[in-house]
């Protein structure tokens, strides 16, 4: 039961938000909702979550010290950020410091967000993950190295410094671009896998006991060759739903268990091959995806309120969530990435007409006219995340064929920059 129809407790308490980004608009939308006063700081001038906050700073996320005089000065009742990993470690800093609670511990925010260690993390609790390729292999060995391989930056995030290679000859340029995107100067090589499905569960932690709260079958975009492949598609519920549970829940219990984590959500990045699921990525956080948009559509759980409330009284509540958690959703949804190409928009058209569609649950847009995309293969070619939900496939396969349809964004030169989709006959 949702027992935030009453906020009397929250009503007229301060909250930093670490982040001005398009998504933290829904942590000051639901902030303000409880009765909370908002207050958004980072290094972008209007950046669009200041745009609707109560009070907003120009003070970089990472600038520690002056966060915590400003936090001080401000007489805030809690910090909290979300979605970006490069914020959790400052805010849990911040909170540290100033008595405020957070969710994680910089320790549990290290060892979930370093791929490298992340893995190391699985290993231990039996939790498949990809095989690491040294790169000594490549000098040595070079004959044993089947591609494509994946190559990436240990600790960077929304797929920056990542690149696909397809031949020895792609190998310098991948490994030069991984280590400047990381802060550590470690890399992590895999093979890539171009087989299987995508699978993500969202995870959520209660008083220590771990819950999925939603599972997606991800479709990625291949057009960018030599790229990190993104996301197109989000399909719920998972039909991998069983396998996570026979295979995954009660090892990852055990990992929450053993790194102390007691209250949160996280979200893992993997895939299913043969019905053998495989993880290659943790988020400690919530998901870039919104992932509980979804999930509160079906569910009515908030984890956005949870988190909020956690940030004001160190209590992560609202909703039991061992009695109303059910990732298989009763309902087909679906959440869709526009992506763009490279170059600067001109115009954007049928938008208006595709947000009176009344089985939109919510549409978060992260561009304009006149942005630039530059950088391809990455989260920041986002137009726009729609999300949906219909009482059947079909009425769903129907909207996507709508927004496909109607959706229109141009450059300059008058070239449509939509990336391609998906066929949605062949998903559902």
């Amino acid at each position: 039961m949702d027992t935030f129809q009453h906020y009397s407790e929250l009503v007229g308490k301060k909250l930093l938000l670490l982040g001005g980004h398009a998504l933290m608009r829904h942590f000051v939308t639901k902030a303000q909702e409880m009765g909370v006063y908002t207050i958004v700081t980072d290094y972008v001038k209007n950046s669009p979550a200041k745009l609707i906050a109560d009070e907003a700073y120009d003070v970089s996320t990472l600038d520690v010290d002056k966060l915590v005089q400003l936090a001080q000065d401000l007489h805030v009742d809690g910090v909290t950020t979300g979605y970006v990993d490069i914020n959790l470690i400052p805010c849990c800093q911040i909170c540290e410091r100033l008595g405020l609670p957070f969710y994680a511990t910089s320790d549990q925010i290290d060892k979930t967000i370093n791929k490298r260690k992340f893995k190391e993390l699985f290993h231990k609790h039996g939790i498949p993950v990809p095989d690491d390729i040294p790169l000594d292999l490549y000098t040595n060995h070079p004959e044993k190295v089947h591609y494509p391989i994946i190559v990436k930056p240990a600790d960077n995030y929304s797929s920056k410094g990542i690149s696909v290679c397809f031949g020895k000859e792609d190998l310098p340029a991948a490994i030069d671009k991984a280590y400047a995107f990381s802060r550590c100067k470690e890399i992590v090589v895999e093979t890539f896998i171009t087989y299987g499905d995508d699978a993500l569960p969202y995870l959520t932690v209660q008083n220590g006991i771990l819950s999925l709260s939603g599972m997606a079958d991800r479709i990625l975009n291949s057009e960018q060759k030599g790229f990190a492949p993104q996301p197109v598609g989000y399909f719920y519920p998972s039909k991998y739903i069983d396998a996570y549970y026979e295979q995954i829940h009660d090892k990852l219990q055990n990992m929450v268990t053993d790194i102390g984590l007691k209250n949160g959500s996280f979200i893992l990045q993997g895939f299913a091959v043969n019905n053998k699921l495989c993880f290659f990525e943790m988020a400690l956080r919530l998901s870039g995806g919104a992932g509980y948009v979804q999930i509160r559509h079906q569910n009515k759980i908030d984890q956005v309120a949870m988190h909020i409330r956690y940030a004001l009284t160190g209590k992560f509540d609202g909703w039991d969530i061992l009695k109303d958690d059910n990732p298989r959703f009763e309902k087909p949804a679906c959440s869709l990435v526009i992506l763009l190409r490279n170059g600067t928009i001109a115009s954007i058209e049928g938008i208006d007409e595709i947000k009176k569609n009344t089985h939109i649950v919510d549409i978060v847009d992260f561009k304009n006219v006149n942005d630039t995309i530059q950088d391809a293969g990455t989260l920041n070619q986002v137009y726009a995340r729609m999300y949906l939900c219909a009482d059947t496939t079909e009425l769903l396969k129907n909207d996507i064929r709508y927004i496909k349809n109607t959706l229109r964004i141009t450059d300059t030169n008058g070239n449509n920059m939509i990336l391609n989709l998906f066929d949605e006959n062949k998903v559902y």
